[in-house]
């Protein structure tokens, strides 16, 4: 009797195993569809904020729309009009217009 039960409890010990390369599989999965895609579109947005210069036409978090008059370490002066600049954090830039 005992001999029969050893292999019934190596068995079960498989099939434990058995549903540890699914998981696997799931883990991978979710970080090529999850985590992979964040960590490019972050490091092209640090990418974009470090390439900033003086002249630059960019797009705001808020949606106003202005030229690079200064740029400091942390800080960006944008003209939005004629004698209107606003002094605003450089990580508030979200976007670089194109050049046509």
């Amino acid at each position: 009797m005992m001999s029969a039960a050893a292999p019934a409890a190596n068995n079960s010990a498989l099939a434990a195993l058995g549903g540890l390369p699914i998981i696997v599989i799931f883990i991978v999965i979710m970080y090529l569809v999850l985590f992979l895609p964040q960590r490019q579109q972050n490091r092209r947005r640090k990418e974009m904020l470090q390439s900033l210069k003086v002249g630059d036409e960019v797009i705001t978090a808020g949606g106003i729309h202005g030229r690079i008059s200064v740029l400091k370490d942390d800080e960006v002066l944008l003209r939005v009009a004629d004698k209107v600049d606003l002094t605003l954090s450089r990580s508030s830039i979200s976007s670089v217009k194109r050049r046509d």
